[in-house]
C-alpha cells in the first residue's frame, strides 16, 4: 500500500511537471527519491503551479480536501513503514521489523489507504480530459 501510494505520486507528479515545464527527478541527489513526506510537498506545489498557469481546471476546494485526506494516509504509512527498512535490506540481526506490541490494524490500513487514493484516481481523470483537450 505504501508503495502504491508513493506510484501515485510519482505518476501525477510526472504528468504535472511536464505540463509545469519543470524537472522531476526522483533519483537526482537530495530530490523527492522515496520519501512520501517530499513527493506529497512536491505535488501540492506543482498543482498549484499548474492552477495558476492554468494548465488544469480550477478544483481548488476539491484538491485541498483530498490533498489533506492523501496527507493524513501518507503520514499513517510513513509512521509505519519509518522501521521497515529491514524488508529492504538484509536484516542481520533478524529483529523483527514491526514492533510485536504495536499490531497493526489491516482493515484500518485499507480504510486510510482507499480514502488516500482518492486524491490519484481523481487526478487520473482531471488529466485524461486535459489530455483528450490537448492531445
Amino acid at each position: 500500500m505504501r508503495h502504491t501510494l508513493e506510484l501515485g505520486y510519482k505518476s501525477r507528479l510526472v504528468y504535472l511537471c511536464g505540463r509545469n515545464s519543470t524537472i522531476f527527478d526522483p533519483k537526482k541527489k537530495n530530490g523527492e527519491g522515496h520519501s512520501l513526506e517530499q513527493l506529497h510537498k512536491r505535488l501540492g506545489l506543482e498543482y498549484s503551479q499548474a492552477l495558476k498557469k492554468g494548465i488544469l481546471p480550477g478544483f481548488d476546494q476539491w484538491f485541498d480536501d483530498s490533498y489533506a485526506i492523501t496527507e493524513k494516509g501518507m503520514r499513517f504509512f510513513d509512521k509505519l513503514d519509518e522501521g521497515s527498512t529491514k524488508l529492504l535490506f538484509p536484516n542481520t540481526n533478524e529483529s523483527p521489523t514491526f514492533d510485536r506490541n504495536n499490531p497493526v490494524n489491516l482493515l484500518d490500513a485499507k480504510n486510510v489507504f482507499d480514502d488516500a487514493m482518492t486524491l490519484f484516481t481523481t487526478m487520473a481523470d482531471v488529466i485524461a480530459e486535459d489530455e483528450s483537450r490537448h492531445g
